[in-house]
Protein backbone atom coordinates (compact mmCIF):
# COMPACT_ATOMS: atom_id res chain seq x y z
CA UNK A 1 0.00 0.00 0.00
CA UNK A 2 1.44 3.38 -0.98
CA UNK A 3 1.79 6.14 1.59
CA UNK A 4 0.58 9.65 0.77
CA UNK A 5 3.60 11.98 1.05
CA UNK A 6 3.67 14.86 3.51
CA UNK A 7 3.39 17.97 1.36
CA UNK A 8 6.02 20.40 2.60
CA UNK A 9 6.65 24.11 2.11
CA UNK A 10 10.06 25.63 2.95
CA UNK A 11 10.13 29.32 3.91
CA UNK A 12 13.34 31.25 4.57
CA UNK A 13 14.80 34.46 3.18
CA UNK A 14 18.19 32.75 2.77
CA UNK A 15 18.47 30.40 -0.26
CA UNK A 16 21.19 28.32 1.43
CA UNK A 17 18.94 27.76 4.44
CA UNK A 18 16.11 26.58 2.18
CA UNK A 19 18.51 24.28 0.36
CA UNK A 20 19.69 22.76 3.65
CA UNK A 21 16.14 21.87 4.65
CA UNK A 22 15.48 20.33 1.24
CA UNK A 23 18.72 18.34 1.33
CA UNK A 24 18.04 16.96 4.80
CA UNK A 25 14.44 16.15 3.89
CA UNK A 26 15.66 14.12 0.94
CA UNK A 27 17.14 11.65 3.40
CA UNK A 28 13.71 10.88 4.90
CA UNK A 29 11.01 8.94 3.10
CA UNK A 30 7.50 10.26 2.74
CA UNK A 31 8.07 13.99 2.19
CA UNK A 32 7.38 16.03 -0.94
CA UNK A 33 8.58 19.65 -1.14
CA UNK A 34 5.78 21.42 -3.00
CA UNK A 35 7.22 24.92 -2.90
CA UNK A 36 9.51 27.54 -1.38
CA UNK A 37 9.03 31.12 -0.24
CA UNK A 38 11.38 33.86 0.94
CA UNK A 39 9.07 35.93 3.15
CA UNK A 40 5.85 35.74 5.12
CA UNK A 41 3.61 37.26 2.45
CA UNK A 42 4.85 34.80 -0.18
CA UNK A 43 4.39 31.99 2.34
CA UNK A 44 0.72 32.87 2.82
CA UNK A 45 0.18 32.88 -0.94
CA UNK A 46 1.95 29.53 -1.30
CA UNK A 47 -0.16 27.98 1.45
CA UNK A 48 -3.32 29.03 -0.39
CA UNK A 49 -2.06 27.61 -3.69
CA UNK A 50 -0.13 24.53 -2.59
CA UNK A 51 -2.11 23.39 0.48
CA UNK A 52 0.94 21.97 2.30
CA UNK A 53 0.66 19.66 5.32
CA UNK A 54 3.88 20.97 6.81
CA UNK A 55 5.85 24.20 6.70
CA UNK A 56 9.45 24.84 7.77
CA UNK A 57 9.14 28.51 8.66
CA UNK A 58 11.98 30.93 9.37
CA UNK A 59 11.09 33.64 11.88
CA UNK A 60 13.24 36.66 11.09
CA UNK A 61 12.46 37.65 7.51
CA UNK A 62 11.97 41.03 5.79
CA UNK A 63 8.44 42.35 5.74
CA UNK A 64 6.06 39.90 7.39
CA UNK A 65 8.06 37.67 9.72
CA UNK A 66 7.38 34.00 10.49
CA UNK A 67 5.41 34.59 13.68
CA UNK A 68 3.24 37.18 11.95
CA UNK A 69 2.68 34.87 8.99
CA UNK A 70 1.65 32.00 11.28
CA UNK A 71 -0.83 34.22 13.12
CA UNK A 72 -2.29 35.32 9.78
CA UNK A 73 -2.98 31.75 8.65
CA UNK A 74 -6.61 30.62 9.12
CA UNK A 75 -6.58 28.11 11.98
CA UNK A 76 -8.58 25.56 10.00
CA UNK A 77 -6.11 25.81 7.08
CA UNK A 78 -2.87 26.18 9.03
CA UNK A 79 -0.29 23.51 8.19
CA UNK A 80 1.83 21.95 10.89
CA UNK A 81 4.66 24.40 11.57
CA UNK A 82 8.32 23.80 12.37
CA UNK A 83 9.88 27.15 13.20
CA UNK A 84 13.52 27.48 12.14
CA UNK A 85 15.58 30.31 13.61
CA UNK A 86 18.96 31.28 15.02
CA UNK A 87 17.34 32.84 18.10
CA UNK A 88 15.69 31.11 21.07
CA UNK A 89 13.79 34.19 22.29
CA UNK A 90 10.81 33.48 20.01
CA UNK A 91 10.14 29.99 21.43
CA UNK A 92 7.24 31.05 23.67
CA UNK A 93 5.39 32.66 20.75
CA UNK A 94 6.14 29.65 18.57
CA UNK A 95 4.74 27.08 20.98
CA UNK A 96 1.72 29.32 21.65
CA UNK A 97 0.99 28.69 17.95
CA UNK A 98 1.13 24.92 18.55
CA UNK A 99 4.41 24.50 16.69
CA UNK A 100 5.56 20.94 16.10
CA UNK A 101 9.13 21.94 16.88
CA UNK A 102 11.51 24.88 17.28
CA UNK A 103 14.66 24.18 15.31
CA UNK A 104 17.61 26.32 16.34
CA UNK A 105 20.22 27.16 13.72
CA UNK A 106 22.80 25.79 13.28
CA UNK A 107 21.35 22.29 13.56
CA UNK A 108 22.80 18.96 12.50
CA UNK A 109 21.25 15.94 10.79
CA UNK A 110 20.50 14.19 14.09
CA UNK A 111 18.57 17.17 15.46
CA UNK A 112 16.73 17.48 12.15
CA UNK A 113 15.85 13.78 12.42
CA UNK A 114 14.31 14.38 15.84
CA UNK A 115 12.14 17.08 14.25
CA UNK A 116 11.04 14.64 11.55
CA UNK A 117 10.03 12.12 14.23
CA UNK A 118 7.88 14.74 15.94
CA UNK A 119 6.27 15.73 12.65
CA UNK A 120 5.41 12.10 11.84
CA UNK A 121 3.77 11.62 15.22
CA UNK A 122 1.73 14.81 14.88
CA UNK A 123 0.59 14.01 11.34
CA UNK A 124 0.17 10.26 11.86
CA UNK A 125 2.41 9.39 8.92
CA UNK A 126 2.63 5.71 8.11
CA UNK A 127 6.33 6.08 7.26
CA UNK A 128 8.63 5.88 10.27
CA UNK A 129 12.34 6.25 10.83
CA UNK A 130 14.17 5.08 13.94
CA UNK A 131 13.17 7.55 16.66
CA UNK A 132 15.85 10.08 17.60
CA UNK A 133 15.80 11.14 21.27
CA UNK A 134 15.79 14.87 21.95
CA UNK A 135 18.86 16.46 23.51
CA UNK A 136 17.05 19.35 25.18
CA UNK A 137 13.68 20.50 26.50
CA UNK A 138 12.29 24.04 26.19
CA UNK A 139 11.29 25.65 29.50
CA UNK A 140 9.36 28.90 29.74
CA UNK A 141 8.86 31.31 32.65
CA UNK A 142 7.66 34.92 32.65
CA UNK A 143 8.20 35.15 28.89
CA UNK A 144 11.76 33.88 29.13
CA UNK A 145 13.03 30.75 27.39
CA UNK A 146 15.62 28.31 28.71
CA UNK A 147 16.97 25.27 26.89
CA UNK A 148 17.38 22.37 29.35
CA UNK A 149 19.97 19.78 28.35
CA UNK A 150 18.47 16.31 28.79
CA UNK A 151 21.75 15.02 30.20
CA UNK A 152 21.25 17.25 33.25
CA UNK A 153 17.64 16.21 33.97
CA UNK A 154 17.02 14.21 37.17
CA UNK A 155 13.25 13.68 37.05
CA UNK A 156 10.10 15.05 35.42
CA UNK A 157 6.71 15.36 37.12
CA UNK A 158 3.31 16.26 35.71
CA UNK A 159 2.08 19.75 36.61
CA UNK A 160 -1.36 20.17 35.05
CA UNK A 161 -0.92 20.92 31.35
CA UNK A 162 2.80 21.38 31.95
CA UNK A 163 5.66 19.22 33.19
CA UNK A 164 8.01 20.19 36.01
CA UNK A 165 11.62 19.30 35.18
CA UNK A 166 14.07 18.89 38.06
CA UNK A 167 17.70 19.39 37.07
CA UNK A 168 20.88 18.22 38.77
CA UNK A 169 21.35 20.56 41.71
CA UNK A 170 17.61 20.76 42.37
CA UNK A 171 16.51 23.65 40.16
CA UNK A 172 13.04 23.21 38.68
CA UNK A 173 11.58 24.45 35.41
CA UNK A 174 8.19 24.25 33.69
CA UNK A 175 7.98 22.77 30.19
CA UNK A 176 4.89 23.35 28.07
CA UNK A 177 4.40 19.70 27.10
CA UNK A 178 2.48 16.78 28.51
CA UNK A 179 4.37 14.04 30.30
CA UNK A 180 3.36 11.53 27.61
CA UNK A 181 4.80 13.67 24.82
CA UNK A 182 8.05 14.17 26.72
CA UNK A 183 8.36 10.46 27.58
CA UNK A 184 8.12 9.54 23.91
CA UNK A 185 11.08 11.78 23.04
CA UNK A 186 13.51 10.85 25.83
CA UNK A 187 16.45 8.43 25.56
CA UNK A 188 16.17 5.01 27.31
CA UNK A 189 18.11 6.30 30.31
CA UNK A 190 14.72 7.70 31.39
CA UNK A 191 11.68 5.63 32.27
CA UNK A 192 8.12 6.51 33.12
CA UNK A 193 7.21 4.99 36.50
CA UNK A 194 3.79 6.56 37.10
CA UNK A 195 1.25 8.56 35.12
CA UNK A 196 2.72 11.63 36.81
CA UNK A 197 6.46 10.85 36.99
CA UNK A 198 9.52 10.10 34.83
CA UNK A 199 12.88 9.28 36.42
CA UNK A 200 16.43 8.37 35.41
CA UNK A 201 16.97 4.62 35.65
CA UNK A 202 20.44 5.04 37.14
CA UNK A 203 19.02 7.06 40.03
CA UNK A 204 17.04 4.13 41.52
CA UNK A 205 18.43 3.12 44.93
CA UNK A 206 15.63 0.76 46.02
CA UNK A 207 11.99 -0.17 45.45
CA UNK A 208 9.59 -0.54 48.38
CA UNK A 209 6.16 -2.16 48.15
CA UNK A 210 3.14 -0.16 49.34
CA UNK A 211 0.41 -2.79 48.72
CA UNK A 212 -2.02 -3.59 45.88
CA UNK A 213 0.88 -3.98 43.44
CA UNK A 214 1.97 -0.36 43.72
CA UNK A 215 5.30 0.69 45.19
CA UNK A 216 7.55 3.63 45.77
CA UNK A 217 11.05 4.25 44.49
CA UNK A 218 13.79 5.60 46.71
CA UNK A 219 16.20 7.57 44.54
CA UNK A 220 19.91 8.06 45.15
CA UNK A 221 19.29 11.58 46.50
CA UNK A 222 16.81 10.02 49.02
CA UNK A 223 13.77 11.59 47.40
CA UNK A 224 10.73 9.41 46.64
CA UNK A 225 8.96 8.67 43.35
CA UNK A 226 5.72 6.67 42.98
CA UNK A 227 5.72 3.38 41.04
CA UNK A 228 2.46 2.02 39.63
CA UNK A 229 1.75 -1.55 38.55
CA UNK A 230 1.35 -0.44 34.94
CA UNK A 231 4.94 0.82 34.63
CA UNK A 232 6.70 -1.60 36.98
CA UNK A 233 7.62 -4.23 34.31
CA UNK A 234 9.32 -1.63 32.12
CA UNK A 235 11.29 -0.26 35.06
CA UNK A 236 12.47 -3.74 36.05
CA UNK A 237 13.53 -4.47 32.46
CA UNK A 238 15.53 -1.24 32.29
CA UNK A 239 17.17 -1.92 35.65
CA UNK A 240 18.14 -5.44 34.57
CA UNK A 241 19.65 -4.08 31.35
CA UNK A 242 21.56 -1.41 33.27
CA UNK A 243 23.02 -3.91 35.75
CA UNK A 244 24.01 -6.39 33.05
CA UNK A 245 26.39 -3.94 31.38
Amino acid sequence: MSVVPIRTLVVDDEPLARRRVRNLLSGHDGFEVVGEASDGVAALAAITMKRPDLIFLDIQMPGLDGIGAAKAMPINARPLIVFVTAFDRFAVSAFDLDAADYLLKPYDADRFGATIDRVRRRLGSGVTDSPTPVDHLVATAAGQVRLLQVGGVERIDAAGNYAEVTMAGGTRHLVRQTLSAIAHDLPPTFVRVHRSTIIRVDRVASIEGTGHGDARIVLTDETIAPLSRRFRPTLLERLAALRSR
